[in-house]
């Protein structure tokens, strides 16, 4: 209700603006979006809500523009082939209109912050506003985090939101931080801004514990930060101090060290459920190769037909894996569809670097690379506002590579 009456409020206010000032109304909203991310969902959706309404009178009043709001080349390609090969496959699904609902809000409104940067924004200067409200909204909340653990005593700390969602938000943020700092690309005045984010996300990715998180962190930062560094002893060096420093808080840290251990500790409740939860989800792919049981069904299809005797949780939702839960639900062809997608946006990123050296290209990498690798181990596409936040963040690297391909074609 809420909702409708914002909708309304904003539909009188906007109706009758020119272009220009419904840009200019979207990088505000944006603002605001960026300034709540990881604080609150209700306060985010005060400004999304408002930039769904302003996006698509946009697209009616320019009907023209619409491809401004898509990422470009195979990613276009890739989004659509994923959107028609979902919907498609929900009309098999039992619950035929739910699945395709949630499949146009997986990718539609959850994702809106990727469509409005490309087509609102393409200012340099706007686009480092909205990452850096992005990023006080992330630090602050890794303050809080922080304040948690060190006061409280609370070692699955998350300030203001559940402590896999700051999961999947260190494993995107981390990296990009420190390849910004390494690639020498910040402008004077934001550098001690990102030192000082960074700085901050090391004892929050502490402190929120999540053993998948820092995988994926580790495992990006290495891909990464081996491409960028072209000095490869360096690297080596710093790989090697890296893990020294790891070792020694091992040593002072006993839930470090024990949680580190437990990574691969079958008997451990966590790893044994997810176990059962990823065999269960694969018997309802080889009931259903093709197709799946139905995008939204899991939970339902879980406790009621696939869940094993041993499983110690009856009524979990999710597969605690995004491409698990899509062979579930979708099949075969949802799975390969969600690869397809996220590969094309891997590949340009990579492209991008080997043919230009553009860190933007790394930068994009990073932030893929973090959310689908906690997706390992977590069903982060499930979670409204890290696919919010990961979408805000594909919109703003996309839309600072092109306008650096701008800039050089009017050199």
């Amino acid at each position: 209700m809420c909702n409708f009456h914002i909708t309304r409020a904003v539909w009188r206010i906007f109706k009758n603006l020119s272009v220009k000032k419904m840009d200019d109304a979207a990088f505000y909203l944006l603002c605001g979006v960026a300034l709540f991310s990881n604080v609150s969902i209700a306060l985010t959706n005060i400004f999304l809500v408002p930039l769904t309404l302003v996006f698509g009178l946009r697209l009616y009043k320019k009907r023209d523009d619409w491809r401004r709001a898509l990422p470009g080349g195979w990613m276009n390609i890739s989004l659509g082939v994923l959107l028609a090969v979902l919907l498609v496959v929900s009309l098999f699904s039992p619950e035929m209109l739910r699945s395709m609902w949630i499949v146009l809000d997986d990718f539609g409104y959850r994702m809106l912050g990727m469509y409005a940067v490309l087509l609102f924004v393409r200012e340099r200067r706007r686009l480092a506003v909205i990452a850096l409200c992005a990023l006080i909204s992330y630090t602050v909340n890794n303050i809080v985090l922080i304040g948690q653990g060190v006061f409280l005593g609370n070692l699955r700390a998350a300030g203001f939101s559940f402590y896999m969602i700051v999961g999947s938000m260190l494993s995107m943020v981390t990296p990009v931080l420190l390849i910004l700092l390494l690639s020498g690309r910040i402008a004077p005045p934001y550098h001690s801004v990102v030192m000082g984010a960074f700085a901050v996300s090391l004892p929050a990715i502490y402190y929120n514990g999540t053993r998948g998180a820092w995988i994926a962190i580790a495992v990006t930062l290495l891909v990464t930060c081996g491409i960028l560094i072209r000095r490869k002893k360096k690297f080596y060096i710093a790989v090697f101090c890296s893990g020294i420093t790891v070792l020694g808080l091992c040593m002072v840290s006993p839930y470090l060290s024990d949680r580190i251990a437990s990574i691969g500790d079958m008997k451990m409740q966590s790893n044994t459920e997810r176990i059962c939860l990823w065999t269960s989800a694969f018997h309802m792919f080889e009931d259903h190769p093709l197709t799946g049981v139905g995008r939204g069904r899991f939970r339902s299809e879980y406790r009621d037909h696939y869940i094993l005797p041993e499983a110690k949780e009856g009524a979990l939702p999710h597969a605690h894996n995004n491409l698990i839960q899509m062979l579930a639900e979708c099949g075969l062809f949802g799975a390969l569809a969600l690869i397809f997608f996220w590969g094309s946006f891997v590949v340009h990123g990579l492209r991008l670097w080997l043919r230009r050296r553009n860190p933007m290209g790394l930068v994009l990498l990073a932030v893929m690379m973090g959310f689908v690798l906690h997706g390992m181990t977590e069903y982060n596409m499930g979670h409204t506002n890290v696919v919010k936040f990961f979408g805000l963040l594909l919109g703003l690297c996309l839309a600072w590579i092109r306008a650096d391909d701008e800039k050089e074609c009017c050199v």
